[in-house]
Parts: structure tokens; C-alpha cells; sequence
């Protein structure tokens, strides 16, 4: 390994692997948040007496505008759906890696060396 002090510090695959698995729970999260979305419009789309629309624009109807809105939103939570699947065949190879032994005592050295020293006064 270089003795270069401008060289990044590599991060732990195990770390990183780790990562992965929170960026389900914020899908979950985008996801739930999809769903209670899509529900209220539900609702609205069972009452298009109920709903007007504006004049600017392209012309449309409640009822288009309103399953234009419940379609698109389920296309989010399709793209979300192969979001996930992608991850997951990242996380595969991703649970593979690690860091040689010489590289992990370099990047060891390397914070070693970023922390400012302790001076011990009586």
C-alpha cells in the first residue's frame, strides 16, 4: 500500500453490505407511503360527482385524471418493486467481499493517523 496521505480510506464491505439492508427498510417506507397515498384517491375515484377539474392544461375528466393519478402511482410501486429485486442481486456478490489483511491494517494506520493526539497533562 502507498504511504500517500491523500489516498481514501477503503470502507468495510461488511459495512456497506450492512447499508444495503437499510435502504429496504426506506423502500418499505417509500412503499407504505405509496399505498396510503393511493387510497384517499380510491375514494375520490368513487365519487367523480364530487370532483372538478381546472381549465389549464389538456382537457380531461375527473375520472380520467383521477385513474391517470391511481395508475402512475402503481407504476412507483412497480419501479420500487424492481428496485428491491436489483438490490437484492447486488447484495450477493456485495456479502462476498472483504478487505485483505494488508489492507485492512492500511486503512487501520490510515485512521490511526487522522486522530489528533492525546496529549497527557498533570
Amino acid at each position: 500500500m502507498s504511504d500517500n496521505t491523500n489516498e481514501p480510506i477503503l470502507p468495510i464491505p461488511s459495512d456497506l453490505y450492512r447499508e444495503m439492508a437499510g435502504v429496504y427498510d426506506r423502500i418499505n417506507q417509500v412503499r407504505d407511503a405509496l399505498i396510503r397515498l393511493r387510497e384517499p384517491y380510491f375514494d375520490l375515484e368513487a365519487t367523480p360527482q364530487s370532483l372538478a377539474v381546472d381549465n389549464l392544461g389538456e382537457p380531461t375528466t375527473p375520472t380520467k385524471a383521477t385513474a391517470v393519478v391511481l395508475g402512475e402511482l402503481l407504476i412507483a410501486s412497480a419501479y420500487l418493486d424492481r428496485v428491491e429485486a436489483a438490490i437484492d442481486r447486488a447484495r450477493q456478490p456485495a456479502n462476498r467481499l472483504k478487505l485483505t489483511d494488508q489492507a485492512d491494517q492500511h486503512r487501520e494506520r490510515q485512521l490511526a493517523e487522522q486522530r489528533p493526539r492525546t496529549e497527557r497533562t498533570r
